[in-house]
């Protein structure tokens, strides 16, 4: 009877050895999936991650040349405008009449020129204005 408990115990101990060696084997290899999957995602979090970023850039540089594209043809416009009013012919007789009163009064001191526009501009703007 001492030699069946001997070899119920050694029958124990494998069964708990076996039992050791399957929770370890399976600890193991869980850990390996969950480290394999976590390695996974951390590389593709980072890969969109950086997809997003150039998305970003590209989409600033798009924005940038738009916008920089509007600026300019914004100026060109008033470039435009500018020439076309700089030729018209009411301008170029309004500079003229103006050039020709101004060159009329000599610009020795400064009351001679705040006199033509006091006097002669101001009435002339008048009249022309009210018409």
């Amino acid at each position: 009877m001492y030699s069946l408990n001997l070899a119920s115990i050694s029958q124990g101990d494998d069964m708990s050895l076996s039992r050791k060696l399957v929770f370890i084997i399976s600890f193991i290899t869980i850990f390996i999936v969950i480290s394999s999957i976590s390695v996974a995602e951390y590389f593709t979090f980072k890969q969109m991650e950086s997809n997003v970023i150039k998305e970003a850039e590209v989409n600033l540089q798009a924005k940038k040349v738009l916008v920089s594209d509007s600026i300019t043809d914004y100026f060109d416009s008033i470039q435009n405008q500018i020439t076309v009013k700089a030729f018209d012919v009411t301008t170029v007789e309004a500079a003229q009449a103006f050039k020709k009163g101004f060159n009329k009064y000599p610009v020795t001191d400064s009351t001679s020129l705040a006199n033509f526009y006091e006097q002669d501009f101001k009435t002339s703007f008048n009249t022309n204005c009210i018409n």
